[in-house]
């Protein structure tokens, strides 16, 4: 079924959510203050307590023209009055306003005006022409000051209300969309990890949406061209291994029976000439032995397979032993090896054998390109963390191609060939680290030629 479902149809449907709840809502708050005017009448005092009042006054002119009373009783000190006879003032409040009131003019005027939120209210009694009041009261009252406050308040929201509730909507309903949308990339984002960590089986689900719905077409398509290439490469990869395996193992068979022909010639000649020669096809043997040996560890390095033992492991105890096992070529060419750790460094979680191994590579390498008289550094450093081991050698560097090569297998120059260096050490070192989530990196530090290896200080999960 077609979708018309689209992200630029959610935002226009965003704008007119925000306007319409803006306008119900305001609405809805015009209709409460309308019912709360109808409950609590703000024209108390001019209703009600004003009337009461004039009630009062009426009854008691008589005593007043006779000057006989000179008090009026008031109970409200918000509400102020000023009684005058044949002009003349005769009684008035205690806080009646000072000034700015011409009695003529107001007399003469409008009855009844409204300044500075008072209302000015003037009343001539029908039978008794000559007295005469002005009332001073609060002009929007309900005769209680909370509900006045409150009103004041409401006020000033009703006021503000429009862009409040704006504002309001406008960020819940933002909120929501984004939030729709964020779900929507991290259901993304989760399944693109997924494919980074190999999982092409679970396909990204459909959305209701064109924009998303046409991202997940696509990743899904990617994933199974993915998955295809992946297995078509797997494929390739178990025979290229099966076959590799094979012919590894099926050159040992000749270059057995070459090295046996060999020594069998050497002791049947007396030719010195034929002694060196057979000598020199000896050491190639081994040479090409020990290389298919250490190609078919790659191999099985490179299989997801292979299972590692994790156990507590002292490493300056593997430290020392494999130093120990370079100590007779240490004195052929007069190396000082320099330790520099501590005794009571935290334990490394890790495969002993795999740690032994790369020890061994990184020292064989070390000690063999190093100089006569040089020196080799062993440092180790631990944090909570990981604990690193540090071995440089003076004498050689590492090329400028090799730091960039990322372990890559290579003879890297003629040097490297004569010293019977196949480039594979560092390359097989890298591979069993990364099967322990450690690592390894190589630089040229103070004119030294130095490996770095960092290894977890916890059981890897």
């Amino acid at each position: 079924m077609k979708n018309n479902y689209s992200l630029k149809r959610s935002f226009h449907l965003l704008v007119i959510k925000v306007v319409a709840s803006t306008a119900a809502l305001f609405a809805v708050i015009l209709i409460l203050w309308l019912i709360w005017l109808s409950v609590f009448p703000r024209d108390y005092y001019e209703k009600v307590y004003s009337k009461s009042f004039l009630n009062s006054v009426e009854k008691e002119i008589p005593s007043l023209l006779l000057a006989k009373n000179h008090t009026i009783q008031n109970k409200d000190s918000k509400f102020q009055y000023l009684i005058t006879i044949n002009g003349k003032i005769q009684i008035k409040s205690d806080n009646f306003p000072k000034g700015g009131i011409k009695l003529n003019e107001t007399s003469n005027g409008i009855h009844s005006f409204v300044e500075n939120n008072n209302i000015y209210s003037f009343k001539v009694f029908d039978h008794y022409p000559d007295v005469k009041i002005l009332m001073v009261y609060p002009a929007f009252s309900t005769g209680n000051q909370i509900l006045d406050y409150v009103n004041v308040v409401f006020q000033y929201f009703i006021v503000a209300s429009p862009v409040l509730l704006f504002i309001f909507f406008l960020s819940f309903f933002t909120t929501k969309l984004y939030r729709t949308i964020h779900s929507k990339f991290k259901i993304v984002e989760i399944h693109l990890k997924e494919i980074e960590e190999g999982n092409l089986s679970t396909p990204l689900p459909n959305f209701n949406d064109k924009e998303f719905g046409k991202l997940s077409k696509q990743v899904n398509k990617m994933r199974i061209e993915l998955k295809s290439l992946l297995d078509e490469s797997r494929k390739k990869f178990i025979v290229q291994k099966q076959l590799f395996s094979s012919i590894a193992h099926d050159v040992r068979t000749p270059l057995t029976i070459i090295n046996a022909e060999t020594e069998l010639l050497e002791l049947l000649s007396d030719d010195l000439a034929v002694h060196q020669r057979c000598s020199v096809i000896t050491s190639e043997i081994s040479r090409i032995d020990q290389l298919l040996t250490e190609l078919l560890k790659i191999a099985r390095l490179n299989t997801d397979n292979y299972t590692l033992k994790y156990e507590e492991l002292n490493i300056i105890d593997i430290l020392q032993s494999t130093i120990l096992e370079f100590s007779s070529l240490s004195k052929m060419k007069k190396i000082t090896i320099r330790r520099h750790y501590n005794d009571n460094l935290r334990a490394v979680y890790c495969d002993q054998l795999m740690v032994t191994r790369i020890i061994q590579n990184i020292l064989s390498n070390a000690v063999e390109h190093v100089n006569v008289n040089g020196e080799i550094d062993c440092s180790v450093i631990d944090s909570p963390l990981e604990t690193i081991i540090s071995i440089s050698n003076t004498g050689s560097l590492f090329s400028d191609e090799y730091l960039e090569g990322e372990f890559t297998p290579f003879y890297s120059n003629k040097l490297q060939r004569e010293k019977e260096h196949f480039g594979l050490g560092l390359y097989m070192s890298d591979l069993m680290i990364k099967k322990m989530n450690g690592s390894i990196s190589i630089k040229n530090e103070s004119r030294r030629a130095t490996v770095v290896i960092a290894l977890k200080n916890y059981p890897a999960r």
